[in-house]
């Protein structure tokens, strides 16, 4: 038995998957240990949902930003007490146990952005992308490392998009809007299908068909509405509009592609990098005036790679140990 879509762990059983993800841990656990949060998981579908979410955030400590270390680690040591000299095992425990206590002192319902966001509905990993249908039946298509929640209710659907990109195709449904919400704003559709990325402090909306409504966080400031192939930027209180795209190309990565058109080579590789475990390595200056215009795959970043130095007369290294190294044309 699985937890339907609308369940979700309460904060108390978010706080007890966290103490047994810190137990199991240490290399010290026992298997009664394993045996008995075993037994915790079977009680109900939820525990384990809990449980696994809390043991890929645990994989995924060490590619945090330092802002959402510090967020999980002040509950965990005491005042003045420094990380220096402990191992990684021990501090991702202690910001496990952290959880522990901002779960049970009622932090997530407070709503901290910091903790809420390790913690959505949907998460993919790097190099995933995924499509899935809402109870609505809305489509949508979430890209490589992004995080989401999702709530309908009787009078509202919304999205909120904690980082990556989705592309939301709406179900008609004039009684309750859809909106994707992020740190930078929101997104209303007015019937219709969207892309929104966020990443690097901003928002960014691509309509494909018919209209949305992108309005910014701050309070009284202008929202835009925009159509098919139009894009606006939602960042630093402002809603700013963008040059049209192509729909077409602009949600190619849906499809596993990405479409260049007259773009930088260094900006090419950072987008590549988004779906690679391992990230390809080049040093941006000696890649200056490098630029592109083209397709690239995706979910073979290999044959990307390789397209690109046919293209520009690049030079790829492929070490044993590490990602590969793009070094400029021979001149």
């Amino acid at each position: 038995m699985s937890p339907t879509p609308a369940a979700r762990p309460t904060p108390a059983m978010v706080a007890q998957a966290a103490q047994w993800a810190a137990t199991l841990d240490d290399e010290r656990a026992t298997q009664e240990e394993h045996d008995a949060c075993e037994a915790w998981c079977r009680q109900d579908p939820l525990h384990r949902l809990a449980f696994e979410r809390m043991r890929r955030l645990d994989r995924r400590f060490e590619q945090l930003s330092e802002l959402d270390r510090q967020v999980l680690r002040v509950a965990a040591d005491r005042p003045g007490r420094s990380a220096v000299g402990r191992s990684a095992g021990a501090v991702r425990r202690g910001a496990l146990l952290g959880i522990c206590l901002l779960f049970g002192l009622g932090w997530l319902a407070a709503g901290l952005p910091q903790v809420r966001a390790l913690f959505p509905d949907e998460r993919t990993e790097r190099g995933e992308r995924r499509d899935m249908r809402l109870a609505d039946g809305s489509g949508l298509t979430i890209d490589t490392d992004t995080a989401l929640d999702i709530r309908l209710s009787a009078g509202m659907r919304r999205i909120e998009l904690f980082g990556g990109r989705i592309l939301a195709e709406v179900a008609h449904d004039p009684e309750r809007p859809f909106t994707v919400a992020t740190a930078d704003g929101t997104v209303t559709a007015l019937g219709t299908a969207f892309s929104v990325r966020r990443d690097g402090g901003r928002t960014l909306v691509t309509v494909v068909a018919s209209r949305v409504r992108a309005c910014p966080a701050t309070t009284g400031a202008a929202c835009l509405e925009l159509g098919p192939g139009e894009q606006a930027q939602l960042a630093g209180g402002s809603a700013t509009r963008l040059a049209p795209v192509d729909p077409a190309g602009a949600t190619a990565w849906t499809r596993g592609w990405l479409v260049i058109d007259d773009q930088p080579l260094t900006a090419v590789l950072e987008e590549l990098n988004r779906y690679r475990a391992v990230p390809v390595r080049f040093e941006a200056r000696t890649l200056q005036g490098l630029r592109v215009t083209g397709s690239l795959p995706l979910d073979n970043s290999g044959r990307a790679l390789d397209a690109l130095a046919g293209m520009l007369g690049l030079r790829l290294l492929r070490p044993d140990a590490g990602g590969p190294v793009v070094l400029p044309p021979e001149r």
